[in-house]
């Protein structure tokens, strides 16, 4: 009895494990992530600059930072991290902290069915 409890209870805790860990992840899909208003890729970066909020003294330039990040079949944004840093450390965090407080976006569809999908950004900050 011990042994069928054992390997339930291993079953439901695998069926608990967040499908961000298990999913393959697409760079290009058919219908691609958009946010729940829609809009599409270019609509997605502007809601990043948007959301980006510049603190400390950061020199007045025009920075280019590449974003990368996925977001899960259930639209979940994550694992974002910075491919190509621009020369300031403080507008690449404020990137960060923009892609990470993304709403949930309606996910990507492959073939009819939501899929994981991971974006790769150039994002052009300008300071004054």
């Amino acid at each position: 009895m011990t042994v069928l409890f054992l390997s339930v209870s291993l079953w439901a805790a695998a069926q608990t494990q967040p499908a961000v860990l298990t999913e393959k992840v697409y760079t290009y899909v058919e219908q691609m992530p958009q946010l729940p208003s829609g809009g599409g890729t270019q609509q997605l970066a502007a809601e990043i600059m948007k959301r980006t909020q510049l603190s400390g003294k950061i020199e007045p330039s025009c920075y280019r930072t590449i974003v990368y990040f996925e977001v899960s079949s259930t639209g979940l944004v994550h694992r974002a991290k910075i491919k190509k840093a621009s020369q300031s450390a403080a507008v690449d965090a404020a990137l960060l902290r923009a892609v990470g407080s993304l709403p949930t976006l309606r996910p990507g569809y492959q073939q009819g069915k939501p899929v994981a999908v991971s974006f790769t950004m150039m994002l052009r900050t300008a300071t004054k």
